[in-house]
């Protein structure tokens, strides 16, 4: 064995060790990782680097018409699903050193409760900041790590004694985070901000004075009233949310997505109307309504659809999937053709258009 491979060797043990010894950072870590894997295995090899919206959807995401219209549960199950390899690869890597850091500085229950807590208060400031945006990821909780970490180090003054790498790579991942957020889909500054926000007032209250990593009963009054907190801005962002119309159009939508996929068509017709009717910015809407046009043998009307849906979102490559099959059930081929080339341009890993 080459001296390298000892090395390598020698490195996975140190690792493999150091998670046993912050067995909530480890699972954790195997959460993520294993969710990950199996969505791209339910879904396809496409969703490795990109998940479609409609699937991080599927899975858990949090998006405000479904989170604050009767799904709550997504406000929690969104920070362990995420947008893409990379965007998993950078949490599990900011997991493996920062979860480790801040498991031995709390203990592993108030390093827990953090990292949940404030996933919950980065779900939240999402829907306060954009509820129309589909959000996935554990960045909210990891910069709740990341906060109740400076917190400490700030109150203590740890800051002052890390060596110059340690604060590259702590502010380095920072930034990495919000430039991930910036341009990726599914990756939300807002939840970052809320995320932060959370672990560093919940650092200041769990440790206080005592820095001691034990539990104790003022803990658990902290977290209550923590969770109570969240709990009531969740309520006051769904009563706000619930009201506007464009939240009914996107409920409405969700609504005709499960008919769709049942093949409801006819049903899916009266949520499809009442979301074009609300919200008529959505080049998905009138894509989807177009498709249950088609099924009802609406050519006509479902060609209006998609150009209207093209008209919103010229380079979206399903309006112009719709399309195609819209002019093919009318007789016009050549026109069908030119859109299912259209369809490969934008999408050259669309197999149904090369079928087509």
């Amino acid at each position: 064995m080459t001296d390298s491979s000892i090395s390598q060797s020698a490195e996975t043990t140190r690792r493999l060790t150091a998670l046993q010894q912050s067995p909530v950072t480890a699972a954790l870590f195997g959460v993520n990782l294993a969710l990950f894997l199996l969505l791209v295995f339910c879904t396809s090899a496409r969703s490795i680097l990109v998940p479609s919206p409609q699937v991080l959807l599927d899975w858990g995401a949090n998006f405000g018409p479904l989170s604050l219209g009767g799904e709550p549960w997504r406000i929690g199950s969104n920070s362990f699903i995420h947008a893409s390899i990379f965007h998993l690869a950078v949490n599990l890597y900011v997991l493996f050193d920062l979860g480790r850091a801040t498991e031995s500085m709390f203990g592993s229950r108030k390093m827990f409760a953090i990292y949940m807590i404030s996933g919950l208060a980065g779900s939240l400031a999402s829907l306060v900041w954009n509820p129309y945006v589909v959000s996935a990821g554990a960045s909210g909780a990891l910069f709740g790590l990341l906060g109740a970490y400076v917190a400490n180090a700030a109150v203590t003054g740890g800051i002052k004694q890390l060596a110059r790498p340690q604060k590259l790579i702590l502010f380095g991942t920072v930034a990495l985070s919000c430039v991930y957020g910036a341009v990726l889909p599914g990756v939300d500054n807002a939840a970052h901000l809320g995320g932060f926000a959370a672990g560093a007032a919940l650092a200041i209250f769990l440790v206080g004075r005592e820095k001691c990593p034990v539990w104790q009963r003022r803990d658990t009054a902290v977290v209550l009233s923590a969770l109570f907190l969240v709990g009531y801005g969740i309520f006051f962002q769904a009563r706000k949310e619930n009201a506007k119309p464009a939240f009914k159009g996107h409920l409405a939508y969700q609504n005709a997505v499960v008919l769709l996929r049942e093949g409801k068509y006819k049903e899916a017709m009266t949520d499809l109307d009442k979301a074009v009717k609300l919200v008529m910015t959505d080049a998905s809407i009138y894509c989807d309504r177009a498709r249950a046009l088609n099924a009802l043998g609406r050519h006509e009307e479902a060609l209006a659809d998609c150009e209207r849906a093209i008209a919103l979102d010229a380079k979206k490559a399903s309006s112009y999937m719709v399309r195609a099959l819209t002019y093919h059930a009318l007789g016009k081929d050549e026109l069908a053709v030119a859109d299912l080339t259209k369809t490969i341009d934008l999408d050259p890993n669309n197999g149904m258009a090369y079928n087509n």
